[in-house]
Formats: C-alpha cells, structure tokens, sequence
C-alpha cells in the first residue's frame, strides 16, 4: 500500500471517531454512557494534539548529518578533480610501472649483443721422472717445468648472427730443457663464425628486442586505457554529484510546497474553512518530504566519497575527509550523433585495438623465429692467429706484430636434426598463438563497435527523456498552482494538494535523473569512441624507471636497498 494512501486511511479513520453517532444525539444527556463520552473526548483530544505535534529541526538535523560525513568545504572544477585523479589514483599508478618494466626488458634484450670481456691466469709447475728412453738419450733422470698461461679475450655476437672472439694469450716457459733459461711466446688470434641458414639475418636475432618494443607499447596501451576510463569514470562522478546536490534542492523545494500548505490549511482552520484533519495531513506531508531531504543528503556524502575515490584523495595515507563542492555545470551542448563515424573513431584510436594488434605483430615475430629454427644449421668459420717466441718479453711481442708465427684456418659446420620435433611443435604453437591473436583482434573490434551502438542509443534515450520529463514538471507545476488555489477557495483538499505536489517532485527527479544520465552517456561515448582524452586536451609522458646499477654498485651487497624511491606519479598537461 502507498505511504500516503496509508496516512489518509488512518486520519480518516481517526476523523470518523471524533464524529459522534445520529443515535447518541437523540438519548437523554443523563442517560449518555460515560464511557462514550470519554472516548469521544479523547479522540477529539488526540486530533488537536496531532496537530500540534512539533516537527523535527530541519537546521539542526542536516548539521547533524553533514558533520557525519563532511568535512572541510572544498569548491573544485571538473579540470582540477581530472588532474588530481591523473596524478593520484591507484589504478593509474599502479599501471605505469609495466611500461617501466617494458623498457627494463627492451634494454636486457639489446644486452644479448654486448661483448664479453674474459679473462684468465694459470700456473703450471711439475718435476717428473724420465722414461728409459729419455734417460737413455739424454742422460737425464729427471725433469722440472714451470709454466705459466695469462689470456684476455673479447667475444660475442653481432646483429646478422656473427660470432666473434678475439683473444690475446701470453706464456712464460722455464725447465730443464730450457737450461732453466726463461722463455716467453704469446699469440693474438680471431675467430669469426656466420651461420648461413638457422640464426642468420637480423630478422631473427632482433625478435626479442623488437617484440620487448611492442610488449612495452602494449602496457603504454594498457595505461592509457586505465586513463581513459579512470577519465570518465571521475567526470561521470562529478556529474552525480552534482546530480545529488540538484536533488538536494529539489527536495528542499518540495518541502518547502508542503510547508506553504500546512501555512494555508492553518489560516483556513483558523477562519473555519478548513477541518483540523487538513491541518494534520499537511504536517504528514511536511514529516514525509523531511525523510525524502535527509536521505538525499546522505547521498551527497556518498556521491562524494565516489567522486575522491575515482580522484585517489588521499590526506597522507587515509581517506580524505574534504567536502567536494562542484562548480561546474553542464554545458547544454547537442550533440550530433553520427554511429557509423562515431564506429571508425573507435576502430582508430581504441587502446584495446592498438594492444591486439601489437599482439599479433609479436606472434608473427615469434612464428618467424620458430620457422628459422626449423632450418639445418650451416655455419662457415674462419681464424687467423699471429704469434712470437723469444728469450725476452719485448723480443715476443716484436715477433707478434711482425707476423713470427701465423696462422689461417677456414671450415664449414652443419648439423640436420633427426625429427626435429622440438622446432616443428614449437612452430606449431606459433601459428596457433598468431591465428589466437587474430581472431582476438576480431573480438576487440566487435566489442568496440557495440559498446560505441549502446553509448549512442543511451545518448537518444536520455535526450528524449530530459525532454519528455521537463514536459512533465511544467504541467506538474501549473497542477500544484492550479489544486492550491483550490484548496483556498475551499474546492479541494489538503490531501489531494500533498498527491498533486508529490507528482510534481516525482517529475522534477526524473528530469535531473535524465540530464545526469544524458551527461553521463555523452562522456561514455567519448570514453567508447577513444577520443575524450583528445577532447580535453590532456597530454602526459610516461615517468623513466631510473638508471640500472653501475658494475661498481652492482659488486656491492645490499646497494640496491640504499637507492632512493622515486616518485612515478604521471602529471598531465592541458593543450
């Protein structure tokens, strides 16, 4: 049963009671029982003090509420809170550490050409005895040799698949069959090996750093999709919000219609043109938009509480207390809706779209890689080696550079696999992982499209809902005139004026609903097309991930500990 069906019955039911019977009229006064009598009274007595009855504080009530939840008066623009939001919310921060991590991998993918310096130092010392044939030809029962090796060499691999290694080896040699006279010998040699079919070329070394550059594009992608829609989500709030307070003074409105006719229905039951029941009902109506005004009192706080949740406000590391007063209004702009132009958008600028993409370009890169491993290794390699022998140590590396011992060597190396299953299964599962992107990029796209179909009928719908209920709130409005200046001229009752000028605030809310909603579905189509960050002419840069450790800090234990924290917040700027 409706609450102001149910308040009429039990006030009618009430008035009833105070009415006395035909029948009790015609007895005797002294043969009248008592008990009726009494009863009469005391529900003539409860009327009047119904009427009476003192209602709440509405001052007093609303401090109350706002000191629950507000806190200090905070008047903000839709381009501030946007800011805030952009350089404080969780979701964004937490996002911009995958493009960081991206470059780390891109740099660490490059690192597979970096040359290797090696080095090594051995000692040799032996003292033997002679097999009978030495001791038969030299005469010698024994042998000391001490020997000692020093090398450097630099080595790795270059972008068309070319190993390299150059190394330069130093010896010192004394024994017995030197006469224990030292003696010194060194070599520089280089050695190059190209492989001709599998790992040859730069499109197969350079797979891994060019799908880390598209691994790093896609998280670029992923954050400018939580951008995006952190964006909208934040506008969206600011708009309920601003929604909540309209419905504030639309309540207040109403409340402040059911005063005025509590106002009227006592002048009249003063004058003896209204009963005391009017009086009542119109406190009831006063007692019933009391409740409607706290309760969208209470919805401000929590339309604020959205609003700093999409902000990230923080006061230190707790939740901000601060009241969001909203200052922008908005702009009553039509917008010109066109769903195939509106579909392209989407297909263009989609951060979803460019991340299934690049997803597919790195599957190809993957299939590429697996379909060279599938070729038979055939290498060609070649060194040459240049060396000296001398009693001194200038003397040895003079013959080094003067060519004393050289050396040229050139061979081919090939291997066939038998089976081959290793490759041909992993081939197998690259052309699976590119058909899988592929037939993901179609999903995306579809999703697109009919996220960018709904946003435009949600768009119509609102539209011609603020316009049939703005319609609405006119005829409502000229009603509740129309039925007060009949309750006046005693053609109407205080009820009757309560129902017309519920309607009237029923109206009024569905056309705030309305515009919030149209507001709300117009930024979702800009979210859908891809566009609104261009819109609002929002440009940021991704924050560096700092410098990776020196080889000096990286022998330290524990030095990656001391390295300050950096701040990796992302700072927008308005064209």
């Amino acid at each position: 049963m409706p609450h102001q069906l149910r308040v009429s019955l039990i006030l009618i039911c009430a008035l009833l009671t105070t009415v006395s019977p035909p029948w009790a009229q015609q007895v005797d006064e002294a043969e009248e029982p008592a008990a009726e009598t009494k009863v009469g009274a005391v529900q003539q007595i409860n009327i009047f003090e119904a009427s009476q009855i003192e209602l709440l504080d509405l001052d007093a009530l609303q401090r109350e509420v706002t000191a629950r939840f507000g806190g200090v008066p905070t008047r903000m623009t839709l381009d501030e809170c946007i800011q805030i939001a952009l350089g404080s919310n969780q979701d964004i921060l937490v996002s911009v550490f995958d493009p960081m991590a991206a470059e780390s991998d891109i740099k660490a993918a490059r690192g597979e050409f970096d040359p290797v310096l090696s080095a090594n130092f051995n000692y040799f010392d032996s003292a033997q005895s002679t097999s009978s044939q030495t001791l038969a030809f030299s005469g010698l029962t024994s042998t000391e040799n001490a020997f000692t090796n020093t090398g450097l060499s630099l080595s790795g691999r270059l972008h068309w698949g070319t190993q390299y290694n150059l190394s330069l080896s130093a010896d010192r040699t004394i024994g017995t069959f030197s006469g224990f006279e030292e003696e010194f010998s060194a070599a520089l040699s280089l050695t190059l090996t190209q492989p001709l079919l599998r790992g040859a070329g730069r499109k197969v070394t350079m797979v891994n750093i060019r799908s880390s550059e598209n691994s790093k594009r896609i998280s670029e992608s992923q954050v400018m999709l939580t951008v995006l829609n952190t964006t909208g989500d934040v506008i969206k709030s600011y708009w309920d919000l601003v929604g909540a307070i309209r419905n504030l003074d639309v309540r207040q409105e109403s409340l402040d219609n059911a005063s005025r006719l509590h106002d009227i229905s006592v002048r009249r039951n003063r004058i003896g043109t209204a009963a005391v029941i009017d009086v009542v009902q119109a406190q009831g109506g006063i007692a019933s938009r009391q409740a409607d005004f706290i309760t969208a009192l209470a919805a401000i706080g929590n339309a604020q509480d959205f609003l700093k949740r999409a902000m990230g406000l923080m006061e230190e590391e707790h939740f901000s207390t601060v009241s969001i007063i909203p200052i922008d209004r908005p702009a009553d702009v039509e917008l010109v809706l066109d769903e195939k132009a509106s579909i392209q958008k989407a297909l263009a600028n989609r951060p979803e779209i460019t991340s299934a993409m690049l997803t597919i370009d790195n599957a190809e890169l993957e299939r590429m890689r697996a379909r060279n491993n599938l070729l038979p290794q055939l290498d060609i390699d070649g060194s040459y080696s240049t060396g000296g022998r001398a009693r001194h140590v200038n003397d040895t590396f003079l013959g080094l550079r003067k060519g004393q011992n050289e050396t040229y060597s050139f061979g081919i190396i090939a291997s066939i696999p038998i089976g081959n299953r290793a490759a041909r299964h992993t081939h197998q599962r690259a052309m699976t992982s590119k058909e899988q992107a592929a037939q993901s990029l179609a999903q995306v796209k579809q999703q697109s499209e009919i996220q960018v179909r709904s946003s435009v009928r949600d768009v119509l719908l609102n539209r011609n809902l603020v316009k049939a209920n703005l319609q609405a709130t006119r005829l409502q409005e000229v009603n509740v005139r129309a039925e007060e200046r009949k309750l006046e001229i005693g053609a109407s009752t205080s009820q009757d004026v309560l129902d017309i000028q519920e309607l009237l605030t029923t109206a009024q809310v569905a056309e705030l609903q309305a515009r919030v909603e149209l507001e709300k579905a117009r930024i979702d189509l800009k979210v859908a097309e891809g566009v609104l960050l261009e819109e609002l002419g929002i440009e940021f840069e991704f924050p560096e991930g700092g410098h990776p450790l020196t080889f000096l800090e990286s022998l330290r234990p524990g030095w990656d500990k001391r390295i300050p924290r950096k701040d990796y917040r992302v700072y927008p700027s308005y064209k």
